[in-house]
C-alpha cells in the first residue's frame, strides 16, 4: 500500500475496531494535508509499506506505520505541511525529489536518526516518533536533512568538499569526522554558535553538516533572527550565510530576501 492512500486504512481500522476516535476529524484533515501536499508539490508521501531503494534497504532501517500510530502522524503531519509549505514547488522539483516516506524506529547501523536522505532513491525518511525532542527540532530537522539530498542534487555527492566554502574558514580549522560523530557528544553538537562561522557545534562535524545547518536557520524564523545577528559581528558566517543564500536564489530565482521576509511574516 503507497502513498497517503494508507491513511484512510488507518483511520478504518480505527473505525472497525470499534475505538472511539476523539479526533477523528483531524485524523482526516492530516489526511488532506498529505495529499494536498503530494497534489501541489508532485511527490509521493508513503505513510504505509513501500518499496525501497537497494541504498536504503541495505544502509537503514525501520518499520512501516499501522493503525497504532494514527496520532503520532496527526501530530507530524501537522508540522510537516506547515514547514513544507515554505518551499515554492519549483525548489522540490529542482532538487529531484521523488516522495517523502513517513516511518517509526528508523536507525542507520543501529544508530536511531529522525530522518535519512536517500539520495539514490530520491526519497526523504522521517521518523514521526520523535514528538518528545519538540516541535523547534523537528522543524529544524525537516529542513537540515532536506539540504542533504538538494546537495547532492547539485554537485552530487552529499559530501562535496566544496573549495570556496572551505576557504571561508579560519586556516586553522579542520572539521571533524562526520555527522554520525555528533551523537556521543550531544552537548557540544546542540551549542549555539559555539564559535566564529559556525550556528552550532553540529556544524563543525562535517561541511555537509555546516552548510545543511545553516540552510535550516533560513528557514526557521527565531532561527534566521539569531543567525542575522551572529552574522552582523562574525565575518565568517556573513560571508557563509552570503554564499547560501545566493546558493538558493540561483537555483530559484523567486527565493530571494522577500522570500524570507514573507516565509518569516516580517
Amino acid at each position: 500500500m503507497n502513498k497517503t492512500d494508507s491513511l484512510i486504512f488507518l483511520f478504518a481500522a480505527f473505525l472497525l475496531s470499534g475505538i472511539h476516535i476523539p479526533n477523528e476529524g483531524k485524523l482526516m484533515n492530516a489526511y488532506s494535508k498529505l495529499k494536498s501536499l503530494e497534489r501541489d508539490y508532485g511527490i509521493s508521501i508513503y505513510t504505509g509499506n513501500f518499496s525501497a531503494s537497494s541504498y536504503a534497504a541495505t544502509n537503514a532501517e525501520w518499520d512501516f506505520l499501522d493503525e497504532s500510530d494514527s496520532l503520532a502522524l496527526l501530530e507530524f503531519t501537522n508540522i510537516l505541511a506547515k514547514e513544507w509549505r515554505k518551499y515554492p514547488k519549483d525548489w522540490v522539483v529542482k532538487s529531484n525529489l521523488m516522495a517523502i516516506a513517513l516511518v517509526k524506529n528508523l536507525s542507520v547501523n543501529g544508530q536511531k536518526r529522525f530522518a535519512i536522505p536517500d539520495a539514490f532513491g530520491e526519497v526523504l525518511y522521517y521518523d514521526i516518533g520523535y514528538a518528545h525532542y519538540g516541535e523547534n527540532y523537528i522543524c529544524h530537522s525537516i529542513h537540515h536533512e532536506y539540504y542533504h539530498m538538494i546537495e547532492e542534487n547539485s554537485f552530487g555527492t552529499m559530501y562535496y568538499n566544496d573549495p570556496y566554502w572551505i576557504s571561508l574558514n579560519d586556516v586553522n580549522f579542520n572539521y571533524g569526522p562526520g555527522g554520525a560523530a555528533a551523537y556521543g557528544d550531544d552537548n557540544f553538537a546542540a551549542s549555539l554558535h559555539p564559535l566564529s562561522g559556525f550556528v552550532t557545534g553540529y556544524s563543525t562535524y562535517g561541511i555537509e553538516e555546516d552548510k545543511a545547518e545553516i540552510f535550516a536557520f533560513l528557514l526557521m524564523k527565531n532561527s534566521y533572527l539569531a543567525l542575522e545577528e551572529w552574522a552582523s559581528s562574525d565575518i565568517i558566517l556573513k560571508n557563509k550565510v552570503v554564499y547560501m543564500r545566493e546558493f538558493i536564489q540561483n537555483e530559484v530565482i523567486l527565493m530571494d530576501s522577500a522570500y524570507f521576509s514573507f516565509i518569516h511574516g516580517f
